[in-house]
């Protein structure tokens, strides 16, 4: 899915950074925000990437609810299909099958959009993190 920042902005007094993407699922926000005691240290390229992780995990979060949607609506369907057919045509029914392999199918991009949720706020804390420790060595060495 191709995101473009639509807009970014930095506030360095208050430490912000708010990042907007666009995808033609709509738009989605992103903010990231400098720890007070690190406002002597803040990079607005290290904010708005922080931001655009985060409006980025937005938008996978979106996905997956709508996905998980999709998902119950076709559970739901072959549970009624299922309900008016005797045993013997639920065996022999193609229709059943497309739906089961749908069911399938929506099953794991619903997983797959969990994942990547996960994924990117792992990610972002990770940099985070990373960025903390380079920033502590540095204020060691001064």
């Amino acid at each position: 899915m191709k995101n473009k920042i639509i807009s970014s902005s930095c506030n360095p007094e208050t430490g912000t950074s708010k990042v907007v993407i666009q995808n033609k699922y709509g738009q989605f926000s992103g903010f990231a925000f400098c720890h007070p005691d690190d406002m002597d240290n803040f990079s607005q390229y290290a904010g708005d990437r922080y931001a655009e992780h985060r409006a980025s995990a937005k938008f996978a979060k979106f996905r997956y609810k709508q996905e998980k949607i999709k998902l119950k609506t076709i559970q739901n369907l072959l549970k009624d299909i299922e309900y008016s057919l005797t045993e013997e045509e639920k065996a022999n029914n193609p229709a059943i099958r497309k739906i089961k392999l749908k069911l399938r199918d929506y099953s794991q991009s619903v997983e797959d959009w969990d994942n990547l949720y996960h994924f990117l706020n792992e990610s972002v804390n990770k940099q985070v993190e990373e960025r903390e420790k380079v920033l502590t060595r540095a204020n060691k060495d001064k």
